[in-house]
């Protein structure tokens, strides 16, 4: 059907008509963002969420691939705070979901009870790692493994630097980044030992609804050599305080020490920052000719992430 890089809501119709994935439904947009369309289907009482990856750089056409694998994965272990997949075309890139409806919720504003709730949810899929490796292997998938934390990681951050730095633009991040590198990544290391099943977005992908919490959009999910909380602390805009409170809650699930888990968390955030710092100006990058206007956007992200995320001082 398509070779266009972004479909429009026609193109989703023809297609659900096309497959006969429903006999009769109606269609309409609900939101468009830098990796995905997302289309609300209602249809014999039920609704649907249509999520369709654009096929253009940076996007990963693997990312609807490991969102329809880990839904498909936790529909058989039972977990009831996800959505269920209900069609996946691998060739067309389209997913096909089960909606849930609520409001969504951010870290920065969750009650204690709440994030209570989410805390367990991740500390809950974390720990099935081995058994998704296992279910992985079996479906024949190859799913990307966690990344290591020196050898990797700088290999493929010299890589970014090189194509960057032939932008005058992005040479100040380069240069501080560069510096942060040289200072904190010799005796820095991870414990590679415990690998996690890592939702991999969980900041803005939280869903209240009557009381309880749900976990949506899992095409970032990953395995990784943590459980994710230095992620909620890079996006999450937390005080000091709940961060914290988080590292303690999620102490207790897990039965590990506060002081040790807080330390460990502390070095995946500076890696998470150097690559999140990258990956801004990647995406600034590829999209400044055709979206002028959010150059100054990008930009300004990164310098504040520089001022205001200086290492959880």
């Amino acid at each position: 059907m398509m070779e266009k890089a972004s479909l429009s809501q026609g193109d989703i119709r023809n297609y659900i008509k096309e497959k006969k994935i429903f006999r009769d439904f109606k269609l309409r947009m609900l939101g468009s963002g830098l990796a995905n369309k997302n289309f609300l289907i209602s249809s014999n009482g039920r609704q649907y969420n249509l999520r369709t990856n654009r096929k253009r750089p940076p996007m990963n056409k693997e990312l609807l691939a490991r969102e329809h694998l880990a839904l498909e994965f936790l529909k058989a272990k039972k977990i009831n705070f996800t959505a269920h997949s209900h069609y996946y075309d691998k060739e067309e890139n389209i997913h096909i979901v089960e909606y849930l409806p609520g409001r969504k919720i951010q870290m920065k504003n969750i009650g204690n009870a709440q994030l209570a709730q989410v805390l367990k949810c991740l500390y809950k899929i974390n720990n099935l790692a081995p058994e998704f490796k296992a279910y992985v292997r079996k479906q024949g998938y190859k799913f990307p493994t966690a990344t290591k934390y020196n050898r990797e990681l700088i290999k493929r951050l010299q890589k970014d630097f090189r194509e960057l730095y032939k932008h005058k633009e992005y040479r100040f991040v380069i240069k501080w980044v560069k510096n942060k590198i040289n200072k904190d990544f010799k005796d820095l290391k991870l414990n590679e030992r415990f690998i996690y099943l890592n939702h991999g977005d969980p900041v803005s992908n939280i869903i209240i609804n009557k009381k309880k919490i749900y976990l949506i959009d899992w095409e970032q999910v990953k395995l990784a050599h943590d459980p994710g909380l230095a992620y909620i602390f890079l996006h999450g805009d937390l005080n000091n305080k709940r961060r914290q409170a988080i590292i303690k809650m999620y102490a207790r699930l897990a039965g590990v020490e506060y002081s040790a888990l807080w330390a460990e968390t502390v070095k995946k955030f500076k890696q998470l920052m150097f690559e999140d710092l990258i990956n801004l100006c990647k995406v600034h990058l590829w999209n400044k000719t055709k979206y002028n206007s959010r150059e100054k956007l990008y930009l300004g992200l990164i310098n504040g992430r520089m001022r205001y995320y200086d290492y959880l001082k």
